[in-house]
């Protein structure tokens, strides 16, 4: 981790069909090289790219200082810890 950096933790809940909506938002000191999405320590989505098949997984905004993720009509086994991994030249912030 480097100096500068923000972490925090936020605990959701969501009822099965509705919407969620993750927000990830960063200050870095250096340009940031790429924004990962993970559930339970697999990568689900890098940048702007959903990396899994799953229609219902979005990313509607992402820039050099934000990324959100959206999950469409929830169910029961998107239950799981998401971490949003900001990395810059320097390695994670």
């Amino acid at each position: 981790m480097s100096e500068g950096s923000n972490i925090s933790a936020q605990v959701q809940f969501v009822i099965k069909g509705r919407q969620l909506l993750l927000n990830c938002q960063y200050n870095a000191l250096l340009p940031v090289s790429q924004v990962q999405w993970e559930k339970d320590g697999t990568v689900i989505a890098r940048n702007h790219t959903v990396e899994i098949n799953d229609s219902r997984v979005t990313i509607p905004h992402y820039n050099e200082s934000q990324v959100q993720l959206v999950i469409n009509a929830t169910t029961p086994q998107d239950t799981g810890n998401y971490t949003c991994l900001v990395i810059n030249n320097s390695g994670n912030l």
